[in-house]
This record gives structure tokens, C-alpha cells and sequence, in this order.
């Protein structure tokens, strides 16, 4: 299950913090593959699941720290809520600011996923700005 590899990652961390003799030290591309496993599995309260594995990130430091593929697999992961538009948005310009993160296309898909799915208020029309104004200005990618 997910929760058994995450506590599995976890513990390889801190056994390899008190004894270093370990080749292996979960870094952000594990985690990355934890949240891409997260989004695929189906699970109810995947958007839990993934802000937990995200705050496990910003926690453990440079070695773990958060990314664009993670951004972007967070943001998939939230589609289904309530407030996913809103709360991306925050969550792009957060992680953006903080990491220096530049979003990308698919940041940008993630997004429109975030509010087409979502249940905000103006999601259409948010999504409909994203496709005339953000992408064509060159952020998430565009040209």
C-alpha cells in the first residue's frame, strides 16, 4: 500500500541518519515517484495523501526538496476538491516563490485540470483565462 511505502522510506531515512552505511536515501525523485503512484492509484483522499507526502518534502530539506514534477503531481492530485482551482493557484505561486520553481506546460494542464474539476466558483471562465492570457504570456510554459 502507499502508507507502507512511505513508512518504508521513512525508516530507510532514519536508519541511514543514525548509521550511514546505507546506499540508498530517499531524495525528492522517490518521492516524486511516491506522489505519481499516489495519483494513479485511485484511492479516496488522494489530495491528502498528497499534501502529506509534500510536507514530508519541504520538511527533510535541500535532499528532499519539492520540484515541478511534484508540483504538477500535487496539483493532480488535489483535481477532485472543492477549492483545487484556488488552492493550485496558491500552491503554484507558494512553491514558486519559496523553491524558485518555474512552472511548465504541464503545471499548466494540472491546473486546468485543478479547476475544471474542481468546485470553485468560476472555474470555466479561470480556465478560460489560463488558455488566453497566462499560457500565451509564456508562464507554464507557453510559447
Amino acid at each position: 500500500s502507499i502508507e507502507r511505502k512511505l513508512q518504508h522510506m521513512s525508516a530507510m531515512a532514519e536508519k541511514i541518519a543514525v548509521s550511514p552505511r546505507g546506499d540508498f536515501r530517499p531524495d525528492t525523485v522517490s518521492y516524486c515517484s511516491l506522489l505519481e503512484a499516489i495519483c494513479r492509484s485511485g484511492y479516496r483522499n488522494t489530495h491528502a495523501r498528497c499534501t502529506d507526502v509534500l510536507a514530508r518534502m519541504e520538511a527533510g530539506g535541500d535532499r528532499l526538496r519539492p520540484n515541478v514534477a511534484a508540483l504538477n503531481q500535487v496539483l493532480r492530485g488535489s483535481a477532485g476538491e472543492p477549492r483545487a482551482g484556488p488552492d493550485g493557484e496558491d500552491l503554484v505561486v507558494r512553491l514558486s516563490g519559496t523553491y524558485g520553481l518555474a512552472p511548465d506546460a504541464s503545471t499548466c494542464a494540472a491546473l486546468l485540470g485543478c479547476w475544471a474539476h474542481g468546485r470553485a466558483r468560476g472555474g470555466a471562465a479561470r480556465c478560460f483565462e489560463i488558455l488566453t492570457e497566462v499560457m500565451p504570456a509564456g508562464l507554464c510554459g507557453g510559447p
